[in-house]
């Protein structure tokens, strides 16, 4: 039996089922995250228990593999987990393989290894969660840095374990208590969701309460509208013909009035050259001169035709 599946099209779902739900301490994460169907709370933090939802509270990582590795397994009816934080789950793989190597701090470890370890199984743990039938929801807490003159607003997780956390999810989505109201806001997303293709109608009533979600990209909106500018208000081309002629002051003689006065030759002007080459023509014309008179001394100077001696008739006689 073929493994590939039949060569047609299918109906799509774009039912997000991953999700990174963070913010400042009580601005409503863990609220957002249980309107979620069926949920399960994995606790780190000691809060479960105030809330009226199934939870459990996770002692340290062995503990929190065994609990996902029985939500994969055993019959149950969730749809939702709730890892509430993914902060701290991070911070117990890492006191995991501390513990392993017997050091205090992964540096500890020479060549990196504890690094390598922490990142690899972290990576591991990120594809499996988000490979699981149910929604699962990673709830961090909040962080600012300041990047130059600018204060950003993050999740508080490491960023390389972040990265690699949003590298799976579906939607990130920040929550903010201002007075009396709970903003819920899209800060990433991995499509462009349309109510339509959200199949599982629970979920698309969540998201019809988080701004952002079924929003056009802004940054498509803003290079249309930039395009739109430079097509309208781009200046008309300057031709060659409009540009003022900086080659007239130049064509001005010293000798010519200007403007009712006489403009003086500059010292730039090759006044000198000129004179330098006038002498040579005066002395040219002068030489020329000389060589004509001495030609016509010469030509006067020169001897008298000879004259012509007759013949005397005995002589030709004889002749």
């Amino acid at each position: 039996m073929s493994i590939l599946p039949p060569n047609e099209l299918k109906i799509a779902n774009q039912t997000p089922k991953s999700f990174i739900i963070w913010g400042e301490s009580m601005s409503g994460k863990t609220y957002l995250s249980r309107q979620f169907p069926n949920p399960l709370i994995i606790n780190t933090d000691g809060n479960g228990q105030k809330v009226d939802t199934p939870c459990i509270e996770i002692k340290n990582f062995l503990h929190f593999l065994e609990v996902i590795e029985a939500v994969k397994k055993e019959n149950h009816t969730y749809e939702t987990i709730i890892i509430d934080l993914i902060d701290d789950i991070q911070t117990m793989l890492s006191n995991h393989v501390c513990e392993k190597y017997q050091v205090e701090h992964e540096a500890d470890v020479p060549f990196g290894k504890a690094f390598g370890e922490v990142k690899s199984k972290w990576k591991k743990l990120m594809m499996d969660l988000t490979q699981m039938k149910t929604n699962v929801i990673f709830i961090s807490h909040y962080v600012e840095k300041t990047e130059g003159n600018t204060t950003v607003s993050m999740p508080s997780l490491p960023q390389a374990f972040l990265n690699m956390c949003m590298g799976r999810c579906d939607m990130t989505i920040k929550c903010t208590k201002i007075g009396n109201n709970y903003i819920r806001q899209v800060t990433a997303r991995r499509e462009i969701y349309t109510e339509d293709l959200i199949k599982d109608k629970a979920t698309l009533e969540i998201l019809k309460t988080i701004k952002g979600v079924f929003d056009a990209p802004k940054t498509v909106q803003k290079a249309e509208v930039k395009k739109a500018d430079k097509s309208e208000d781009k200046p008309p081309v300057k031709k060659l013909s409009d540009a003022p002629k900086k080659a007239e002051k130049s064509d001005i003689k010293p000798d010519e009035t200007v403007q009712g006065e006489t403009k003086e030759p500059t010292e730039d002007k090759p006044r000198k050259v000129e004179k330098t080459v006038t002498g040579q023509d005066e002395k040219t014309t002068k030489d020329t001169e000389k060589a004509e008179v001495t030609e016509k001394t010469v030509a006067s100077k020169k001897l008298p035709p000879l004259k012509k001696v007759g013949i005397s008739g005995s002589l030709a006689n004889k002749l």
